[in-house]
């Protein structure tokens, strides 16, 4: 990893649908590398805390 790369949290997912099953369509955008990654991601509950997953 380049030392002045741009870190994204969940926070920073721009939100543009929700599919049929609950799961969020969405997008980080990588504003200094110029780069756009588009994600869907899944909050599922498992055990005694809730995951954040994105693929």
């Amino acid at each position: 990893m380049k030392e002045n790369s741009e870190k994204k949290c969940p926070g920073d997912m721009i939100t543009d649908g929700v599919l049929a099953y609950g799961v969020d369509v969405g997008r980080f955008v990588f504003e200094s590398e110029n780069c756009t990654v588009y994600v869907i991601s899944d909050l599922p509950h498992i055990s005694a805390s809730d995951v954040f997953m994105i693929y």
